[in-house]
């Protein structure tokens, strides 16, 4: 059986290397980490709550829980995906508590419509109003597709990777996603955009 002690050794600068040092007692290097991640742990959080001062709070709390919890991460060079999949899951709870997805004015990309930069200049005045319809439909679908959806095009995570997470086969994953966004595109067609979604 292979332990975690045939591991080859971290290479320094790498998560692994910092978050041995914090094991071993050396808090400094978790602010190491911090720095590396915040401001993508920021734009996650964003990506689901529209909302910056909301995704701050998020990403603190996620860095406190990560902080807290370092100690079950079986794998450290996993801290990545393991950091992210805490902020996601903060997001996801503050959009239930705060019931957010009907509210919020506009979504994330998420490869449902193209970013600003390769907008031509009417899609970006449509832009807003599509977030607004987004926002709707992606809160009418069931939580097992929004879940698998926003996971896949907002965390960016493989079919794998979400299947692993969700503790469901990858095909089950495939199938969700495929539906999550034929739904939306049916429902955009009803009203009248016939673009814009994947």
């Amino acid at each position: 059986m292979t332990g975690r002690d045939d591991r080859p050794d971290p290479t320094p600068e790498s998560d692994a290397h910092f978050v041995e040092r914090v094991r071993g007692g050396d808090e400094s290097a978790f602010d190491l980490l911090v720095d590396r991640y915040e401001s993508a742990v920021r734009r996650l959080a964003f990506g689901y709550l529209r909302d910056e001062q909301l995704a701050e709070d998020v990403a603190q709390e996620a860095f406190l829980q990560a902080n807290e919890k370092l100690h079950t991460l079986a794998d450290p060079a996993a801290f990545r995906s393991w950091l992210f999949m805490i902020a996601a899951n903060r997001s996801r709870d503050e959009l239930r508590r705060r019931a957010r997805w009907v509210d919020t004015p506009e979504l994330p990309e998420i490869a449902l419509y193209p970013s600003q930069e390769e907008m031509p200049a009417t899609r970006r005045a449509q832009s807003k109003e599509l977030g607004k319809h987004l926002a709707r439909l992606l809160s009418e679908l069931p939580d097992k597709y929004r879940t698998a959806l926003m996971m896949k095009e907002l965390e960016e995570l493989t079919y794998a990777e979400i299947a692993a997470r969700l503790g469901i086969p990858m095909g089950t994953v495939q199938i969700r996603v495929h539906r999550a966004r034929l739904r939306l595109r049916d429902q955009l067609a009803k009203l009248g955009i016939r673009r814009g979604v994947a």
